[in-house]
């Protein structure tokens, strides 16, 4: 199980916020290559960037997420408003290793299937963010009203390398992981699987590790220092 760091980036700084509500955002860094570079140092195999702007059209990081990638060794995935071909090709050929696309597995299945039949399936995650039991999509503003299986059984059939699923009531929060959807999910879903939101201590990354994930992205946990990523490697291992 992969322990992956997450650096959110809003206005050009490192933010964490509060089941995605922009207006919630509380800056941990101002220099966001500064933050991959600390996580990198500490052991990160992987690091997960979103370009919060991006997601809610609002902006575009997308220089600063290059960067970044220039910047460092470690595995970079990338998400937040890709939705376009032209962005998506940009990242995976600038030393980003995988993109992360929600919205257009429901808005514009041709650009993951075109990524994935091009670049392979194992450069794309399918971003499945859900809010009681329905996935949300555009940022996490608009919902698909569509049941969270329903969601999956349409993104295993385009057939992307990774899932990651993300509990929005979760997201930021540091009360724990929403363990009744993961153990519902997973009966299910045959592709990797990638975990995101609520993780507050080393005990929640021990609960999940039984689900045998791909990895689990941490954010504020890291960032509030209720431990650190050595510490979390050390005790999960990275396998």
């Amino acid at each position: 199980m992969k322990i992956i760091p997450a650096v959110d980036i809003q206005k050009c700084k490192v933010v964490r916020l509060y089941q995605g509500k922009a207006d919630t955002a509380k800056e941990y860094f101002s220099d966001p290559v500064k933050a991959a570079k600390i996580f990198e140092e500490e052991g990160a195999e992987i690091i997960h960037i979103v370009d919060l702007d991006a997601a809610m059209e609002k902006g575009d990081n997308s220089d600063i997420i290059i960067k970044i990638a220039e910047s460092v060794d470690s595995e970079i995935q990338v998400g937040g408003g890709i939705r376009t071909l032209e962005k998506a090709v940009n990242f995976l050929n600038k030393n980003i290793k995988r993109v992360v696309l929600g919205t257009a597995f429901f808005n514009n299945k041709n650009l993951p299937e075109y990524l994935i039949k091009e670049y392979g399936k194992d450069r794309v995650v399918a971003a499945v963010d859900q809010y009681k039991g329905k996935v949300k999509i555009k940022g996490w503003l608009k919902s698909t009203e569509l049941p969270l299986l329903t969601c999956i059984k349409i993104i295993e059939e385009i057939g992307p390398g990774f899932i990651l699923l993300s509990s929005i009531e979760a997201d930021g929060t540091m009360r724990g992981p929403d363990i009744a959807t993961i153990e519902k999910v997973i009966e299910h879903v045959k592709i990797p699987l990638i975990i995101a939101g609520g993780i507050s201590s080393v005990n929640d990354l021990i609960a999940l590790k039984k689900f045998k994930p791909y990895g689990v992205i941490i954010g504020r946990a890291l960032y509030e220092k209720a431990f650190t990523l050595p510490e979390a490697v050390k005790i999960i291992g990275g396998d």
